[in-house]
């Protein structure tokens, strides 16, 4: 039984040798085997499972050694064979290996080209930006009397592997109260790495042990998440639910909102 009160076997469901655990499923077993295999993957894989002991240490192994496009890859391949695992156990669906890796593979493309589409649709922006100020500025806007509002960006670096998160906390009147940018790495998803800056930013607001802080940033995505009660178990449901166990502990009286524009100065701090 895991930690959810649900019955799982105790034998790994794809290939039934060996007692099931996340190291094995998704590196050791026979299917995932082949499936590394196919990606090219299979030797990074095997020498990372000799040097660790946990699925975790074994995955920041890898992607440590790996160029950005393999560690893609190398991260979408672990997500379908997990799929794979789920879809056996749940729907009774049996997959073959090539399967898997094409399921993964299909899913890389479809979000390289969902990145593409993000980055015309921004150099669309940008040439909209051209145009007077007047016309398209968002102005920032100051939070309610006795308030603070703390404005959260991200920044992501193809080249350099890395997220940058920036904070900025004004007051009332506008002015400068604090300031705070982190860095981690490897790259990942632009909303997971927005979600995780407003995981950071509560976080330290928290440590700071201020109240009554409005936090806005440009994801709609993930301020819609954040501000819905519905139960989302992916990576980015994950962080979100942190976020709101965070609001829950002691920033009861914080909003969460979505604005277009940050407050001058926190993108230029990711710089």
């Amino acid at each position: 039984m895991n930690g959810r009160g649900i019955t799982c076997p105790a034998e790994c469901v794809l290939c039934g040798a060996a007692p099931e655990d996340s190291f094995h499923v998704l590196l050791t077993c026979s299917i995932a085997a082949q499936v590394w295999q196919a990606s090219g993957l299979r030797n990074s894989v095997a020498l990372a499972v000799q040097e660790c002991d946990t699925a975790a240490e074994m995955i920041f192994h890898v992607l440590a050694r790996l160029f950005q496009v393999q560690c893609s890859l190398f991260a979408t391949i672990l997500w379908s064979i997990w799929k794979c695992r789920n879809l056996r156990l749940w729907q009774q669906v049996t997959e073959t290996a090539v399967q898997v890796y094409e399921r993964a593979t299909n899913m890389l493309d479809d979000w390289k080209h969902a990145q593409e589409s993000r980055k015309n649709t921004a150099d669309s922006a940008m040439h909209l930006d051209s145009r007077p100020r007047s016309v398209i500025q968002e102005r920032w806007t100051k939070p309610a009397p006795g308030r603070f509002k703390c404005n959260v960006n991200a920044s992501f670096s193809n080249e350099l592997n890395i997220v940058g998160i920036g904070m900025c906390i004004r007051d009332a009147a506008g002015d400068y109260v604090l300031a705070r940018t982190i860095r981690f790495t490897p790259l990942c998803v632009v909303e997971i790495g927005k979600a995780l800056g407003l995981c950071e930013a509560l976080q330290w607001v928290m440590e700071l042990g201020l109240h009554n802080m409005d936090f806005s940033l440009d994801s709609k995505l993930v301020v819609d998440a954040v501000n819905r009660t519905a139960r989302n178990y992916s990576d980015f449901g994950s962080v979100i639910s942190h976020c709101r166990q965070l609001l829950n502990i002691s920033l009861h009286n914080s909003k969460i909102e979505f604005s277009r524009r940050q407050a001058n100065g926190v993108a230029h701090a990711l710089a």
